[in-house]
């Protein structure tokens, strides 16, 4: 940030009433530091503290400084709250069953592994096409910050590797999978050979997930 140009004997007015611009000021010059010998040192030709004009630019200054610190704190926070958006794993089922809907199936939800970082999708039992295992595999992976989550996810160049905007932050699609990430979790999306749900129909959902991911 650019530091505030010293001020003219006209200004050091200003300074006195605003404390946290004379505290910026006294460490490029200690004689503004004190208010009493800074005041005492306006010529008898300066304009008095009260005039109109000295108020506005007063009021200004004030406003310019409120406004600046504002703004920087917004966007530290918004930049740590990106890069570490997620401190854990959301349980997975229970995350993505709102949207199951998308695929176009009425798929059967089963929770993958003890830690339900991971969620089975299965074809009911009375579809025709139904086999004794998942069609779909959802599963988050979180990572220690947004960086770190985009080196995982980030797939070798190959012919069937092609990026999806508009899905997180980032997203690909390999043959019939989806990768995707919000902040520092990093999904994946495993559809099975012989597939059910359509390749739109798998990019709907995953747009329908990370959106709500960016909501938690």
């Amino acid at each position: 940030m650019t530091m505030p140009t010293l001020p003219s004997p006209e200004q050091s007015a200003v300074v006195r009433r605003t404390p946290m611009i004379s505290a910026v000021y006294a460490e490029q010059d200690p004689q503004i530091a004190n208010p009493a010998e800074t005041a005492g040192s306006l010529s008898p030709q300066a304009a008095p503290d009260g005039t109109p004009r000295r108020r506005r630019r007063r009021a200004a200054l004030v406003i310019g400084v409120v406004a600046a610190v504002l703004l920087a704190a917004g966007v530290v926070t918004y930049l740590v709250r990106d890069d570490r958006r997620f401190d854990a794993v959301p349980p997975a089922c229970e995350t993505i069953q709102p949207f199951t809907g998308l695929l176009g199936v009425n798929y059967t939800l089963r929770q993958k592994g003890e830690r339900n970082f991971a969620c089975d999708l299965w074809l009911p039992r009375d579809h025709p096409a139904y086999r004794a295992a998942p069609k779909i595999t959802f599963g988050f992976l979180l990572a220690d910050d947004a960086s770190d989550a985009a080196d995982k996810l980030r797939l070798k160049p190959a012919p069937d590797v092609r990026a999806l905007p508009g899905i997180g932050d980032e997203a690909y699609l390999q043959d019939r999978n989806v990768y995707f990430r919000v902040g520092n979790l990093a999904v994946a999306i495993f559809v099975f050979p012989n597939e059910v749900s359509n390749e739109d129909q798998v990019k709907a959902f995953a747009t329908a997930v990370a959106n709500h991911l960016k909501t938690l």
